[in-house]
This record gives C-alpha cells, sequence and structure tokens, in this order.
C-alpha cells in the first residue's frame, strides 16, 4: 500500500514538473481551476484517477518546497526535500512514507492506551462519553455511513453542500463550524490531524490539548450532532451561532453539580409526604421538562414524568426551570 502510494505520487510530481501538459491543462479545468495542484483536494462526484492522485499528494505534501524565482528569466520552481537533488523518486517517497506509517504506529500505541483509560474519566456527561466511542468508532448515521448499509440518501453534506458528509466531516471539517472552532482556537490541531481517519484525530486532539478543552470539545460535537439532526429531521434553521455558548454552560453546570454532596430530603411524619422536583430547559430541540419524585418517610414512590412545553430557546434557567419544575409537579 506505501508503495503504491509512493508510485502515485510520481504522477503528480510530474504534474508539478510540467503544468502546461495535455494532462495538466485537462485535470486543472476540471478540478482546481481557482488553485494549484498543490493545494487541490478530492471533491464529491471526482473520478477514482482524481481521487487516487489526492492520495499521492498527500504523501508528496510532506516534503514539497518551492524555491522561488528571481522574478525574472528564473521561475519559481518545486524541489523534494529528502533527496539530495531535489527531485521525488519512488524510492525516497516510499522511505519517507514507511517512516511516517512507523512513527504513527509507534506513537499510536502508546496514545491509544492514554485515550482509553482517560475517556472514561472525563469529567462530562456519561452520555457524552459514549458519544465519543461512538465517534472513535464511526458509528454515527452519516449519509456515507448510511450508503454502506443500502439505504437510498443522498451523500452530500447538508449543512455545506461542499463534500460527502462522512462522520469527520460531519462533526469536525464541515466549512459551515469554522466560526465555532475559532472560538475554541483548536483549528490548527484539527487541521493538522486532516489526513487521519475520525479515531486518529480523537486520540491525537486527546494527547495535544488540555483536558479542560477536550472536555468543552466533546461537550460541541455532541451539540453539533444534535444541531445536524435537529436540521434534518426538525426541518428548522440551524443554530449553531449558540453551540459554543450552550456547550460551555451545560459542561459548566454538570461540573459544578458533581462537585457537591447528595441533597438528603425528609419525608416529614411517618406516613407524610415530601415533594421533589424538577425542571430543565430542552436541549437543542427547545424543550422545557419535568419531573419529580414522592419522598416518604416509609416508603419511595417511582419518579413521576411530565410532559414538554414550548419553551424558546434556553427560555429557562436552571432555577427557574426548577421553580416550574416544581410547580408542574403539583399538578400531575
Amino acid at each position: 500500500m506505501l508503495f503504491n502510494q509512493a508510485m502515485v505520487a510520481k504522477h503528480v510530481w510530474r504534474l508539478l514538473q510540467s503544468l502546461n501538459s495535455l494532462p495538466a491543462r485537462v485535470l486543472k479545468h476540471k478540478y482546481f481551476l481557482q488553485t494549484s495542484i498543490s493545494e487541490a483536494k478530492d471533491h464529491h462526484g471526482s473520478s477514482h484517477l482524481w481521487s487516487s492522485l489526492i492520495w499521492g499528494l498527500e504523501l508528496l505534501q510532506t516534503g514539497i518546497r518551492k524555491i522561488v524565482g528571481d522574478g525574472g528569466g528564473c521561475e519559481d520552481q518545486w524541489c523534494w526535500h529528502y533527496n539530495s537533488n531535489g527531485c521525488y523518486t519512488v524510492k525516497s517517497g516510499y522511505a519517507v512514507a514507511l517512516d511516517l506509517a512507523n512513527e504513527r504506529n509507534g506513537r499510536s500505541s502508546v496514545n491509544q492506551s492514554s485515550w482509553w483509560n482517560g475517556l472514561w474519566n472525563l469529567k462530562i456527561p456519561q452520555k457524552v462519553k459514549i458519544f465519543l466511542w461512538r465517534m472513535y468508532h464511526r458509528a454515527l448515521p452519516t449519509n456515507s455511513q448510511l450508503i454502506k448499509r443500502k439505504i437510498p440518501v443522498q451523500p452530500i453534506c447538508h449543512r455545506c453542500g461542499e463534500a460527502t458528509e462522512t462522520p469527520k466531516h460531519a462533526l469536525v471539517f464541515c466549512s459551515s463550524l469554522l466560526p465555532i472552532w475559532s472560538k475554541l482556537r483548536v483549528w490548527s490541531q484539527l487541521n493538522r490531524c486532516r489526513n487521519g481517519s475520525l479515531a486518529e484525530l480523537l486520540v491525537c486532539l486527546f494527547a495535544v490539548i488540555e483536558q479542560s478543552n477536550f472536555e468543552l470539545l466533546a461537550m460541541i460535537w455532541r451539540w453539533v450532532w444534535y444541531d445536524r439532526n435537529f436540521i434534518l429531521f426538525g426541518k428548522k434553521q440551524s443554530r449553531k451561532d449558540l453551540i459554543f455558548e450552550l456547550a460551555k454552560d451545560v459542561l459548566e453546570e454538570f461540573q459544578g453539580a458533581a462537585g457537591r454532596s447528595n441533597v438528603r430530603v425528609s419525608g416529614g411524619p411517618r406516613g407524610g409526604f415530601s415533594r421533589v422536583g424538577d425542571g430543565v430547559a430542552g436541549e437543542v430541540l427547545g424543550r422545557a421538562g419535568r419531573g419529580g419524585s414522592l419522598v416518604c418517610a416509609t416508603r419511595w414512590y417511582p419518579p413521576v414524568m411530565g410532559g414538554s412545553g414550548g419553551a424558546p430557546y434556553g427560555a429557562y434557567g436552571p432555577v427557574m426551570g426548577g421553580q416550574i419544575g416544581v410547580q408542574l409537579f403539583l399538578c400531575c
């Protein structure tokens, strides 16, 4: 596989060296009309030939450098960093690919251990930990995954309309998410892991960024997925402008609640009852819920759950939500 990539990279090198050749001009007109071949990307609907060339380009990008000309008769030239004469060869490309694979595998074995040990110790809700587990195993029903299961859907991302909706694209590299990553200031780390799988991206990020930032990132991913489903199935407008603040607030509230001791509730006189109510603001779907339990001095009764109200986005804070929960409980 590595040798094949080195062979394909040789063809890309030839295109770089002869941009005026007929194959280069045909490919430029179809795939990278507004940019150079060194910055070209794979697109939805690309031919197998072009996808293969992009695969070779990924290897070539690890070692090509541009020598700037004098602006006159001497034009800019490309050189290959890993060969003394500056020319790419399959032998040198294969050596680089092999070194990168060995480095990645060696680093991966160490990082994998810390990833699995650290995942379940993150200070985030349990359902978000499970969501990270699903991300790692690509167990998310994105369009690309549904197509693999023979479900007839359009592969294109419905938010940006620019690429196939894979789990990695839907949660990380969709262009509609760039404003969120700019707030978290992790785009450089995310972009560095672009060429790997989603599992490799998770392991890499867990190793290089602070735990607090990774916990917030995990919450954001969960909200991004909520928002994606909200658009797709609720047919409503995206609220991605609120995702960062919502994820941050929910994480702070969860971590603050985890540090508090459990509340002891007295049942009052023997045979008497106490009411325990709770209210919550809905997540991306924008609903309010209610619930509660009856506490008796001699017996515990199962929780009483209520329906949902039509609260707007974030209309109820935790305090008001709790009061509403108690009041609604009295009517149950």
